[in-house]
Order: C-alpha cells, then sequence, then structure tokens
C-alpha cells in the first residue's frame, strides 16, 4: 500500500518543528455502542481517509485509520467538557454555529477541536488528530458535527455487550510510553510514541542538529510521544532524547517555539515547572531525566497528570 505523507505541527515544545508521520497504527473496526453517532463512510469522507470505530462506550467513539500507514484519529464525546472549560483552555479558538447551535472551534495543524453546546451548558465534543494532508479541519469538524449533533436527541443506545478490547497501538518508544500515566481522571490514557518516520523543515533541522550536537546525539536519538482526552480535557506531550539530560537543552526548545512572553517558574504537583504561553496557550513545561514534558490541562486534572509523571 502506498505510503501517506503529510506534515503536521507539533506544539509539543517547539512549534516551529514540522513533523512528517510517515507510518501509524493499524486499527480495527470495534467500535462501541455510542459508534452509531457517526457511521465510518460519513468519517472517512469528512477526512479524506478511510476510518472506523476502534473503541467506544456509551458516551464516547474513537474512530481510527484502517491503514497502517496512516494516522488519523477521530474522537466524539457526547458531555464530560463544560462549553466555558473548553474555551478556557483554547483561548485562540472561534465561536462558530454548527445545526443551529452555539459551538467553540479551535484548529490546528497536528490536533482540531469542535465543542457544540448542548443546551445545558454541557457539550458534544469532537478531536481530530493527524487529518491527511490538505483536509480542511474546519470544514471536516464542523461538516461531522452537522451530522451528529441532531441525532443526540434520537439516539438508541443500545444495551452494552461484552465487546473485544481495542487493538493494542504499537509503541515505537516504549520505554517512553510506560512514562505517561495509566488513567488520570478515572479515565485510561492513550498513548501513542513516534520515532521512525520524523523530519523537519530544512532550517529547523539545522537548528534542531546544532543542538542535538551539544549533548553527542543525532535525530535518531529523538522520539515523541503524546496523549490526548476531551474528557476530562488535557494534552500530554513528550519529547525524549535518549540518554541526554533534558535540563540541560529545555530552555533551548522553548525559545523554538511559538512563545509569548517569558516562562514563569511554578511547583504543581510536587513538580518544578516553567509556565509558558505557547500558540496561545497557557502550557506546562517539566523536564526529567532525558525528556521533556509539556502539559495542557486545568485544574485538578493538571495536578493529577504532573503528580502522576515521573
Amino acid at each position: 500500500m502506498a505510503r501517506t505523507r503529510r506534515t503536521v505541527l507539533v506544539t509539543a515544545l517547539s512549534a516551529a518543528m514540522a513533523i512528517s508521520v510517515l507510518a501509524g497504527p493499524a486499527a480495527q473496526a470495534q467500535g462501541g455502542p455510542f459508534c452509531v453517532i457517526l457511521s465510518a463512510a460519513e468519517v472517512s469522507a469528512a477526512v479524506g481517509a478511510e476510518i472506523a470505530p476502534n473503541y467506544g462506550d456509551d458516551r464516547s467513539c474513537n474512530y481510527a485509520s484502517t491503514a497502517q500507514d496512516v494516522f488519523t484519529f477521530l474522537n466524539v464525546t457526547n458531555g464530560g467538557t463544560r462549553m466555558e472549560i473548553a474555551k478556557s483552555i483554547f483561548e485562540d479558538g472561534a465561536d462558530v454555529t454548527v445545526a443551529g447551535q452555539p459551538g467553540w472551534l479551535k484548529t490546528g495543524g497536528f490536533d482540531s477541536y469542535l465543542w457544540i453546546d448542548r443546551g445545558d451548558g454541557d457539550t458534544l465534543s469532537f478531536q481530530l488528530l493527524s487529518p491527511p494532508e490538505g483536509v480542511d479541519a474546519k470544514a471536516a469538524l464542523e461538516g461531522l458535527g452537522a451530522l451528529a449533533f441532531p441525532r443526540l436527541a434520537t439516539l438508541a443506545i443500545p444495551t452494552p455487550t461484552p465487546t473485544p478490547a481495542p487493538t493494542p497501538i504499537v509503541q515505537q518508544d516504549p520505554e517512553l510510553a510506560a512514562r505517561f500515566p495509566t488513567e488520570i481522571g478515572g479515565t485510561p490514557v492513550q498513548v501513542q510514541t513516534i520515532t521512525e518516520g520524523l523530519t523537519m523543515e530544512p532550517e529547523a533541522q539545522a537548528q534542531v542538529e546544532q543542538l542535538l550536537a551539544t549533548q553527542g546525539k543525532t535525530l535518531s536519538d529523538l522520539s515523541f510521544g503524546f496523549a490526548f482526552s476531551m474528557a476530562p480535557p488535557y494534552g500530554i506531550y513528550a519529547l525524549r532524547l535518549k540518554g541526554a539530560d533534558a535540563s540541560a537543552f529545555r530552555d533551548a526548545f522553548i525559545e523554538m517555539s511559538n512563545m509569548d512572553g517569558t516562562p514563569t517558574p511554578a511547583q504543581i504537583g510536587g513538580k518544578d515547572v516553567l509556565v509558558a504561553t505557547i500558540d496561545g496557550q497557557t502550557q506546562h513545561v517539566y523536564t526529567k531525566d532525558d525528556a521533556i514534558w509539556q502539559v495542557t490541562a486545568e485544574e485538578p486534572v493538571l495536578t493529577e497528570i504532573l503528580q502522576k509523571l515521573p
């Protein structure tokens, strides 16, 4: 099967680093009761890739690429994120109207989000990760939202039945994956780590290679991990330079990012962190051994995440 190549902008620590993902996990169409909210054909048409339900429950569904070399995910969750929380985390989003309801939309090269107000302050939320190159994330999410939201009123959730466990995600850096929390807010954490197929724009690559050389390392020593959730809402990113001292290059990576102002030190969850505004979002940067961690969340989830990091 031909490989799908697309460039995504990763906000973790260096928004200037454009990472090309050349490989992703295969997904099996398993799903869960809530996955009737959108069909595989509807999601596939919207995001421009063959997508199928992967796992879910009675209020959420995760859709994933069925191809081994395509790395696209969509999560749809009914409830669990109030609109004011979504707006406070993604302050640079925009007001939209979807299916006649007020919504909040935040788009980006790698991850995009849509929340639709259900009328009770809670939301129907969408999270799109790594869409194929050329896909209009705004149009895709608004289109899927317009299909899904009216179905909430008539959606008959089947009686839950035992379903096979989701296909395990193949971790390219198992050691880094093992450092992520296993659950946050009582919900399992879905982690993905990448080592292969990472490239950068030439100018950024030259800067990064020069920085890595100060640690006696090369691009082959880099790995990247991430975990997202909509309920509770958070983002956890990790950049690992195997065998290096992450504190020695933390500040340089922060300087390479699209940062506003000067980071300020803080202590949260027993960890010493730097609080920085990167791409309009408040990020909490923490180093441990050979990894730099970046956390986007609000309390009390923020403290729980930092307490559970190494």
